[in-house]
């Protein structure tokens, strides 16, 4: 570290703080201006150029100056981290380095490839408003929603992330021609990464409880999910819906091996708040007064969203790819409910 002493303030003396990380700061805002007032040879004239920095990128290159020493930070007055945040430091590494903020918005930032996704939605001859509606459904997701507090963490099990990011050739929108690079991730980094993102929303790592399956339960969410009738967008066991290729949602047949149970329920609740721009409709009303199916458990959104997850966690690749129509199911919403079917 240099000293303050061997530091020119020039004429910004008592102007700044009279400290290197002031005199730092100054600098990269101002990169000449420690020559104003002066009398030199062209040859002694500062010639650092000016980058136009802001006052916040200023602050960080502050801090990584003032990291430049020798001296070590004795251990006792290090911050003793956890285990998670030991892990989501590391995590968060790796995500800068394979620059997946590039693709996908992690937090408040990144998804930068959004705008080039609707520029070629545009190309393609949908007007701007409707380019950027879509951009969504043909866009990497999103792996944390930083106004929701929830995250690709919560969202996939510890399993399903360490396969798909070990080969991620594996489809979950074949419609989609965005496709995520094969990183060859070492299994350290696997692992590091699906920690990562685990204790990015605290969740239970590296297995998720299972809800325990009740048989009325199941049986009034296939109900609701026939009356919503889901696979009019949704793939299910690799059939797909008639539907053109915005409108389309991934293969439910995977939820039980991909998704987290405790996620399902926020999503099911209000899928945009999780995933603003989707497409997914939002099937209970905040007013629970104004519930659709009264007659189905009692018309308890609480116990229908539990219905619902409780069903699609029973789903796979030889289930559901037709689920019984609502004049079949209503018998049992009826069972489960004590009511009338509608």
């Amino acid at each position: 570290s240099k000293l303050v002493e061997r530091l020119d303030f020039g004429f910004e003396e008592g102007k700044i703080p009279h400290t290197l990380p002031g005199w730092v700061h100054r600098k990269v805002m101002e990169p000449r201006v420690f020559d104003e007032g002066k009398r030199k040879r062209p040859e002694e004239l500062l010639r650092m150029p000016k980058f136009g920095t802001t006052d916040e990128e200023a602050e960080a290159l502050v801090t990584a100056v003032m990291s430049f020493t020798k001296e070590q930070v004795p251990l006792a007055a290090q911050k003793q981290m956890t285990p998670d945040e030991r892990y989501i430091e590391r995590g968060a590494r790796l995500v800068r380095d394979k620059n997946c903020r590039g693709c996908h918005v992690l937090g408040e930032q990144g998804g930068a490839i959004r705008a080039v996704v609707a520029d070629q939605l545009e190309s393609k001859g949908l007007d701007t408003l409707t380019a950027r509606t879509q951009t969504v459904a043909f866009s990497p997701p999103l792996l944390y929603n930083a106004d929701a507090k929830i995250g690709e963490g919560a969202r996939v099990q510890t399993d399903w992330l360490h396969s798909f990011l070990s080969d991620p050739s594996h489809k979950i929108r074949p419609w989609v021609d965005l496709r995520m690079p094969t990183f060859e991730f070492s299994e350290e980094e696997l692992n590091v990464l699906t920690r990562y993102f685990a204790a990015m929303d605290k969740v239970a790592y590296p297995y998720a409880p299972r809800p325990q399956p009740d048989p009325a339960m199941i049986a009034a969410g296939r109900d609701l999910f026939g009356r919503w009738q889901c696979v009019k967008c949704h793939v299910v066991a690799g059939k797909l819906p008639n539907q053109p290729p915005e409108n389309m949602a991934p293969d439910l047949a995977n939820v039980p091996r991909r998704l987290r149970a405790e996620w399902l329920r926020p999503w099911l609740s209000d899928p945009g708040k999780i995933q603003p721009g989707t497409r997914m409709p939002a099937n209970f009303p905040k007013d629970a007064a104004e519930n659709a199916y009264p007659e189905v458990l009692g018309g308890d959104q609480a116990r229908q969203i539990e219905a619902v997850t409780q069903y699609l966690m029973t789903l796979g690749p030889g289930a559901a790819a037709s689920p019984a129509p609502p004049a079949r199911a209503t018998t049992a919403g009826q069972a489960a409910s004590g009511g009338p079917s509608r």
